[in-house]
């Protein structure tokens, strides 16, 4: 299945020619990665990865170049299909990237560690939103995106987009909220459902262990109303997103595609479970 995907403010690639500035990074990044995506292409991993760090600066992994390419990076992943191939690809892509000299610090911190992706990760981090009813498939989609490098672990151990996204889809009604849209409860889900079909299995390993954890982070982990148990991340709190899942399968107020994916979510969850636990 082919991609049409787009730039912002070049809604054709005959647009280019007629741009100010033809050879901004953020268009010529976007060609690497256009082309690279396609099902049909001969491109590899390894050109598209030279392709695009050699746009970037040298000895500058906090630049703004940096920046423009992950917003490149994100505007192109919320395009994608959440099940489409191509949206491991991106992922993939992004991992090599990350291991670049151009994605890491130079200076050390006090212990000794250079940090990767700083830049890259704001640019994450900053494009998490909230459903849209202006394009119901970009907020599915950039969950699979979220879900693909969390499970490559290219920006830290933390299930936070993870619980975000649960809790909104489980642990608050989307009717009392004040953007609420009809439709809405369906991307909720089909978003939530992207950390079990892309990441599940290193979603519930971080249950057993998932290292030290900031009071700050743990604020951003609290639990919705509908929730009783412990902030945090917990098997008891895995159990009532299943049953949500569960639930939102047999729901007939959701649309099809929402419930056939969260009947593959609970069904994966359990799966899990039973093999992982001992």
């Amino acid at each position: 299945m082919s991609l049409h995907l787009k730039l912002e403010g070049f809604d054709e690639p005959s647009d280019l020619e007629k741009s100010s500035n033809p050879t901004s990074l953020d268009f010529r990044v976007f060609q690497v990665l256009n082309d690279f995506l396609q099902p049909s292409t001969t491109t590899s991993l390894d050109f598209a990865v030279q392709a695009i760090l050699a746009l970037l600066p040298e000895n500058a992994p906090e630049s703004s170049e940096v920046w423009s390419a992950g917003s490149v990076f994100v505007e192109i992943a919320g395009q994608i299909p959440y099940h489409h191939p191509s949206q491991l690809k991106l992922a993939t892509l992004i991992e090599e990237l990350s291991n670049a000299d151009k994605f890491t610090q130079k200076r050390q911190d006090e212990k000794g560690f250079r940090y990767r992706c700083q830049r890259l990760k704001e640019t994450v981090r900053d494009s998490y939103n909230t459903p849209n009813d202006e394009d119901v498939n970009e907020w599915p989609n950039l969950n699979a995106f979220y879900a693909h490098l969390d499970a490559r672990h290219v920006f830290s151990n933390h299930p936070t987009f993870m619980i975000w996204t649960m809790r909104s889809a489980f642990e608050e009604n989307p009717e009392d909220d004040p953007e609420y849209f009809a439709g809405m409860k369906d991307q909720c889900i089909l978003a939530a459902a992207q950390y079990i079909l892309w990441s599940g299995q290193e979603q519930f390993k971080r249950i057993s262990f998932i290292g030290d954890v900031n009071p700050s982070t743990l604020q951003d982990w609290k639990p919705g109303p509908l929730y009783e148990g412990d902030t945090g991340f917990t098997l008891d709190r895995w159990r009532f997103w299943k049953a949500g899942f569960r639930a939102a399968a047999e729901d007939s107020g959701v649309g099809a595609e929402a419930r056939d994916v969260a009947g593959k979510a609970a069904g994966l969850m359990d799966a899990f479970e039973n093999s992982l636990l001992f």
